[in-house]
């Protein structure tokens, strides 16, 4: 979350305002990161409930919460900062390049992270509500009946292996390779899982929304828009 363009923006303001813009995006960051830690600490349980999330995605969400703990240190420093006065010290800060292309890299990999979270999310949800679509998401987080836990492992299999074949799923269950039902233990925990994900993915992107690269990109076509709206 790049606070410090805010706070650039905002250098006659009061110093308690700058804080409050600083201790919002730490919030935001140090949340995001802790969320992250117990997702990626429940990830054993989620990993096999996937929804089709491939290799590339875990990698990202251990990137994700590694740059929300960075962005939460950074943040705390700040804080800090202004808090004692030395607003000097921060002003320093966002004068450096260096610092500047750091920030926007940590804020483009949360908000990449939390983009890739909320689609597996949707994608883990959609699914389970295709195997079980009379149950509420309540409902199937207390249990589901074997029937529709044995079409919930179909349906991740054909999601991991696209185009398979009913023939070919069987011979996989057969083989071992997929299983023929999941425990519903194994359900409750990655929706569990998964709901502590969103909400690390939730804070990530409404950090990002408000002072990040979300905000950058929104201001940017918004402005882009005016200049290209028809004057009467």
């Amino acid at each position: 979350m790049l606070i410090h363009e805010s706070s650039k923006l905002n250098t006659t303001d009061p110093v308690n305002d700058r804080l409050a813009s600083e201790v919002t995006g730490t919030i935001l960051s140090c949340g995001a990161a802790v969320l992250g830690v117990l997702a990626i600490f429940g990830g054993a349980a989620l990993a096999p409930v996937s929804g089709g999330a491939s290799t590339a995605i875990i990698y990202l969400a251990y990137a994700t919460t590694g740059a929300s703990a960075v962005q939460c240190g950074v943040g705390l420093f700040r804080t800090v900062k202004i808090s004692q006065g030395d607003t000097s010290t921060v002003d320093w800060l966002d004068s450096q390049e260096w610092y500047l292309y750091a920030s926007m890299t940590l804020d483009g990999v949360s908000a990449a992270g939390g983009i890739a979270s909320a689609t597996s999310g949707i994608k883990l949800a959609l699914t389970l509500k295709r195997a079980a679509p009379s149950k509420s998401w309540w409902q199937i987080m207390k249990g589901m009946q074997r029937h529709e836990r044995k079409r919930l492992a179909e349906e991740l299999a054909k999601i991991d292996n696209p185009g398979l074949s009913n023939k070919a799923l069987k011979a996989m269950v057969q083989a071992g390779t997929v299983p023929k039902r999941y425990a519903q233990i194994q359900v409750t925990q990655a929706m569990r899982t998964k709901i502590i994900d969103l909400f690390g993915a939730g804070a990530s992107l409404l950090g990002s929304g408000l002072y990040g690269v979300i905000n950058r990109i929104g201001t940017s076509v918004s402005l882009v828009l005016v200049q290209e709206a028809p004057t009467e």
